[in-house]
């Protein structure tokens, strides 16, 4: 793991980016200093740039959301969300298929778009489903998951062995200056227990099959992911042979000393190419 300043340091290696949004472009917030003229720039030197996101939202709703913050289409070349593939997954269950399986939507937070234009039947309880979705949730820890009761629906649907799609494999994520448990913190629980998983987004493989399709499947040498989370990011780039790029400061990491990132890296088996304070083309 080798610690940079400035991306123009290393772009010269890399012909496409994978780049992350939340904890590497802005984390709930304003787009972070810097980041906008990064990308810019790099695309100026002839980078593909691929939002790679796991965002509950489609492509296109990431990608004006991410122009009302001024990081408009200039910036990149194509958008990769699990919301997406998720989106993509249910909906090739809809016409054709006869009996379209129940879903139960475990969110506490307002769910996307999408979910209204679904064909399968919503139920309210687990115990009427035969998948459950993982869809947006946001647990502040322990004990705000605790009071939700979505414990109790885990254990039902345990023991349906139902399925629990994953719309957004973040087990944390940055959020207005705090750390957040998502769903894939959820979906971890449900493992531990015993429960299946069908997931798309980082660190998984059907995410960066996705983007390396969408950038016209380049070598995986000539590949950065640039990213804020070890176990997601910088894992799934691992497993897709894709170089690395940490960035600290406004990740899931900023409470750690790059020493204690080294360490932590090392642990987990996800040490990254390269690390950096900021996703910045200058000072």
């Amino acid at each position: 793991m080798k610690r940079i300043d400035h991306l123009r340091d290393i772009i010269s290696r890399y012909g496409t980016l994978l780049v992350d949004v939340y904890g590497v472009l802005h984390d709930g917030g304003d787009i972070f200093p810097h980041a906008t003229e990064a990308m810019r720039e790099a695309r100026r030197q002839g980078a593909t740039i691929i939002i790679l996101t796991n965002s509950t939202d489609r492509a296109d709703v990431v990608a004006a959301r991410l122009a009302d913050r001024g990081f408009g289409p200039d910036c990149f070349n194509h958008v990769v969300s699990s919301g997406e593939l998720t989106w993509r997954y249910l909906s090739a269950l809809a016409p054709g298929s006869g009996n379209l399986p129940k879903l139960r939507l475990l969110e506490n937070a307002p769910w996307p778009k999408w979910v209204e234009h679904l064909h399968n039947p919503i139920v309210d309880n687990a115990v009427d489903a035969d998948a459950v979705v993982a869809i947006r949730l946001i647990f502040n820890d322990d004990e705000g998951y605790a009071r939700t009761g979505i414990a109790e629906e885990l254990e039902t649907a345990k023991e349906k062995r139902l399925p629990m799609i994953v719309a957004d494999s973040d087990e944390t994520f940055p959020h207005h200056s705090s750390i957040k448990l998502g769903p894939g913190w959820l979906a971890r629980r449900y493992r531990e227990m015993g429960g299946p998983t069908i997931e798309f987004g980082k660190p998984y493989a059907p995410a960066y099959r996705e983007a390396m399709r969408l950038a016209g499947d380049p070598d995986p040498t000539s590949v950065l992911m640039i990213g804020d989370n070890l176990l997601t990011d910088i894992a799934g780039a691992k497993a897709a042979g894709l170089d690395s790029l940490l960035v600290i400061q406004h990740g899931v990491h900023a409470s750690m000393s790059l020493e204690a990132v080294e360490a932590h890296s090392r642990t987990l088996g996800t040490t990254p190419d390269w690390v950096t304070p900021y996703l910045r083309w200058t000072a």
